[in-house]
């Protein structure tokens, strides 16, 4: 890289000139590929390749040996909101130490979500 970073690698620039910055360096082909879950590297940009995030649901199990929990649909049954935070950390620290063995697992994870269901106003 060059002594002058390009604006969109710049900490101290606002996020969204950051942003911008960024997208009008991208080709329309490059935007169009970070549209998919696992993005491709964009070599010239030295922007490495990513994940925009993993399902973690019930635990990241998938990914290795690890806890797995139950669905949304039988957390939001027990109405209990710290045991819903509880298995959030949980996978939060799964999700750390699995991308600490590879660094291809992203943090970026979609786990717990709100159940729907589970409001009383649904029936």
């Amino acid at each position: 890289m060059t002594a002058h970073p390009p604006p969109f690698r710049d900490p101290h620039l606002p996020f969204d000139e950051r942003v911008d910055d960024l997208l009008a360096r991208l080709t329309l082909d490059e935007r169009i590929a970070m549209l998919h879950q696992f993005a491709p590297a964009v070599e010239r940009l030295d922007v490495a390749a990513f994940r925009t995030g993993q399902e973690a649901l019930h635990g990241v199990a998938w990914m290795g040996p690890a806890t797995v929990f139950p669905q949304a649909v039988g957390l939001g049954a027990t109405w209990n909101d710290d045991l819903v935070r509880r298995v959030g950390e949980a996978v939060s620290t799964e999700a750390r130490a699995m991308r600490a063995r590879d660094d291809r697992v992203g943090l970026n994870v979609w786990s717990p979500t709100v159940n729907l269901l589970r409001h009383p106003l649904w029936g």
